[in-house]
């Protein structure tokens, strides 16, 4: 439950920072920015069910297969990043057209945040099932450190780009811990 409330926490915390920081004109060009991310993570979130409970009748999972799983995970994030690319402006102008323009400027590190955190939710149900759970806890509860204390840090110092930039900078954090995590069992 811990473990999935500080998991949870991220998706709401960029704007419960933002706001009293920098008012809701920032908040609203960072959510119409991150608009593909949250769409992709809504699309994930049942596929992992259904990966959780495919390894959860495996006894093992063999780090060749892992590799597999991260290296597809990346090719398809690949191709959903530059898909996203393509289809963002257009998107925007049509759903935001008086924020789309202040919001490209960070669709570029938003998206690439969006298909880190793919990546990451893809190897998740691989981490619930083959190490211990207390890695949960640990995993989410450095994640939402990190990314409080980066995007703040990056916030002050670079403005709305720096907060994204600090969010990109956990998602990465997290995904290498996820690795290591898993290859030292």
């Amino acid at each position: 439950m811990v473990s999935t409330f500080l998991a949870n926490a991220i998706n709401y915390m960029d704007r419960l920072l933002l706001f009293p920081l920098v008012g809701g004109a920032s908040v609203a060009i960072y959510y119409s920015a991150t608009l593909f991310g949250k769409i992709i993570s809504m699309g994930i979130t049942p596929i992992n069910s259904v990966m959780l409970s495919y390894f959860s009748k495996m006894k093992t999972f063999r780090q060749k297969n892992f590799w597999l799983v991260l290296g597809a995970s990346f090719a398809l994030g690949a191709v959903g990043y530059g898909a996203c690319i393509l289809i963002s402006r257009p998107v925007l102008m049509l759903l935001y057209p008086q924020l789309a323009e202040q919001a490209m400027q960070y669709i570029f590190v938003t998206t690439a945040t969006a298909m880190l955190s793919m990546v990451v939710s893809v190897l998740n149900p691989i981490i619930l099932r083959f190490c211990n759970t207390n890695w949960q806890i640990g995993i989410n509860g450095a994640n939402v450190l990190l990314y409080t204390v980066l995007s703040l840090l990056l916030l002050k110092q670079y403005g709305l780009m720096g907060f994204c930039v600090g969010a990109l900078l956990a998602v990465c954090a997290k995904l290498l811990l996820m690795v290591g995590i898993y290859c030292s069992i």
